[in-house]
């Protein structure tokens, strides 16, 4: 059982590493996409491609208070509520994605 858990643990520790070199890879990778422009790149066995996507922020309770103050008007809770949804900052994440050839 014990070697078992030794296997268990080198394998985690292998993942773990793999994992974080794929994500400094990726990093470095969509700097350079970024910077040359460029969409796509074909490789031998397929594409990897840099997408972007716009994600809004959470809601906290600072951010509320805030928003709150701006509106000034308390009186239907709607009005606020869209406003409130209409003024959420909107976050871009980059993201690296593999697209292999399809075997025909």
């Amino acid at each position: 059982m014990d070697g078992i858990r030794e296997r268990n643990s080198r394998i985690t520790k292998k993942i773990k590493e793999l994992k974080e070199n794929k994500k400094n890879v990726s990093v470095e990778l969509s700097v350079i996409m970024k910077k040359n422009n460029l969409d796509c790149i074909d490789v031998t066995s397929g594409q990897i491609r840099y997408t972007k996507h716009k994600v809004k922020k959470g809601i906290n309770q600072a951010y509320l208070q805030e928003v709150m103050e701006k509106y000034h008007n308390k009186e239907e809770a709607k009005k606020i509520c869209e406003f409130i949804q209409a003024n959420r900052a909107i976050q871009e994440t980059d993201k690296i994605q593999f697209k292999p050839l399809k075997n025909e």
